[in-house]
């Protein structure tokens, strides 16, 4: 009795341990906290508005619109790290009345990102571009909700 409950244990923690053994993913792909995802709106002092979109995808875009003539887009990738997000635009292009340029470029906006979501705002704390010099700069935008 006593060997068949030795054999009944040892089967029992045998089977917990070959399933509690999986593989683990050698790279996850890095997942975008849900709330950064989507489309947000900074009024920038004057008649400058700008929006910024986290894609569902990594993609990211920002527009402004500087006069109902002129407006620069840009395109690229993100990446979420906790409250940390690194952005780099791989396409910029410009648009003055009818004509526009695009331009392939391989540059970060927002360096060192720090970000914050309360009551529909996003808070993106960082150093250098879009804002210059070196020094901390934030900029505040609202969510933006589609309606059909």
């Amino acid at each position: 009795m006593k060997n068949a409950f030795k054999i009944l244990m040892y089967s029992i923690i045998l089977v917990v341990m070959i399933v509690s053994c999986k593989k683990e993913n050698d790279k996850p792909e890095p997942v975008p906290l849900a709330g950064i995802t989507g489309n947000w709106l900074e009024k920038v002092p004057g008649d400058v508005n700008r929006r910024i979109s986290f894609g569902v995808g990594m993609d990211f875009s920002m527009v402004t619109i500087i006069d109902d003539s002129h407006s620069t887009s840009l395109h690229g990738k993100y990446s979420v790290n906790g409250n940390a997000v690194n952005i780099i635009i791989t396409e910029s292009v410009s648009r003055s009345g009818d004509q526009s340029v695009t331009t392939a470029v391989n540059q970060s906006v927002y360096d060192k990102a720090s970000f914050n979501i309360k009551d529909d705002k996003l808070t993106l704390k960082f150093v250098g571009f879009p804002a210059s010099g070196t020094t901390e700069s934030q900029a505040v935008f609202n969510r933006l909700i589609m309606i059909d």
